[in-house]
């Protein structure tokens, strides 16, 4: 079969989705570079964690301007006062005034207002949740950092905002399994340290898995259990018109278009329009004001999935603490909290 010029083929998706998303009439009327205008977006946190009760480690989704964080940028709560804060890039640690309770375990969140990127934008509300106590340890809380549909039913694969850690979620009745090692997903032998993104194309038994890098992937066929050896994303398809340069999220169904996978980049503002089968991508649009009608009540994507017993869409924050869900059209649920999804975490 005969393959169709790249600018064709760009041509097709964008016309896919446009009908999909329901664009703005302008970025469906138009040609659309989707040029980088420049770094605009605020930093946000991907995760937290604390191993001893005394710290917190925060991960941000940029590097940050050492000079903004301080101290009185960040709170902990319930309970909790930051006396210092250690930059070094896109990680933080904070240093807290009295240790975590170890007695019970209980959830906390790490908000951060005033803590700039090299860009100078500012974070303003910019949270995530961990949890802590009953023996030490620090789990994800129940963020979620990445998502795909299992295999066999409609629950759906949850993963942390670490990607090391996993659990399958029913959406149905609320419950999940036990939380288990990402060496243990999919017969033990996936090839990556962590996970970020995940999305299955439904008709050729095939799951993408991304790593926190936003750029190593491979690829899981079902029919074989077997892993594609791990390769960068950005070498393999950007002659083909990738343009992202880092995956932080995606996802997949026929409700976008035949064998088709939305990549969101890692700070969740971009979104691309894949195509594996002639290995083909749409222009680069923005989330939200391009997504959905613009009609999404939050401003970036840290993860998605699709539910095909309902034919929906999960959109959850950059954060991984709150989601909407998108019927098509401009039809998005307001936004909530993850823990409104039922008994898991991680």
């Amino acid at each position: 079969m005969r393959s169709l010029p790249t600018s064709r083929l760009r041509s097709a998706l964008r016309v896919m989705a446009c009908a999909a998303f329901l664009l703005p009439l302008a970025a469906c009327d138009s040609g659309g570079d989707g040029d980088d205008n420049g770094d605009t977006m605020p930093p946000t946190i991907l995760s937290a964690s604390s191993s001893d009760g005394s710290t917190v480690s925060v991960t941000f989704s940029e590097a940050l301007d050492a000079a903004s964080v301080t101290a009185s940028a960040f709170t902990v709560t319930p309970g909790a006062t930051v006396t210092a804060a250690t930059a070094n890039g896109a990680s933080v640690t904070l240093t807290l005034a009295a240790g975590l309770d170890d007695d019970e375990r209980r959830t906390y969140t790490v908000t951060a207002n005033g803590v700039r990127d090299a860009a100078g934008n500012a974070a303003t509300g910019a949270s995530a949740t961990f949890s802590f106590g009953q023996g030490g340890g620090s789990s994800g809380g129940t963020a979620v950092g990445a998502a795909y549909p299992n295999a066999g039913d409609s629950r759906i694969v949850f993963f942390n905002t670490s990607g090391d850690r996993f659990l399958v979620f029913n959406p149905v009745t609320g419950v999940s399994t036990d939380p288990d090692d990402l060496d243990d997903i999919e017969n033990g032998l996936i090839p990556l340290d962590d996970v970020a993104a995940a999305a299955s194309v439904f008709d050729e038994g095939e799951t993408y898995f991304f790593a926190n890098d936003g750029d190593t992937f491979t690829n899981y066929e079902r029919d074989t259990a077997d892993f594609d050896t791990p390769a960068s994303f950005e070498e393999e398809y950007d002659e083909q018109g990738y343009e992202l340069s880092s995956i932080g999220a995606a996802v997949e169904g026929d409700f976008f278009a035949s064998n088709s996978i939305v990549l969101f980049n890692q700070n969740g503002t971009e979104w691309q329009l894949w195509q594996p089968e002639n290995d083909s991508f749409s222009d680069v649009f923005t989330f939200p004001s391009q997504f959905g009608g613009g009609n999404a009540p939050i401003s970036a994507v840290g993860a998605a999935v699709y539910r095909e017993d309902t034919n929906q869409v999960y959109l959850f924050s950059r954060d991984g603490t709150r989601y909407t869900i998108w019927a098509g059209g401009n039809n998005f649920t307001a936004a909530f909290p993850v823990e409104e999804l039922g008994d898991y975490a991680f």
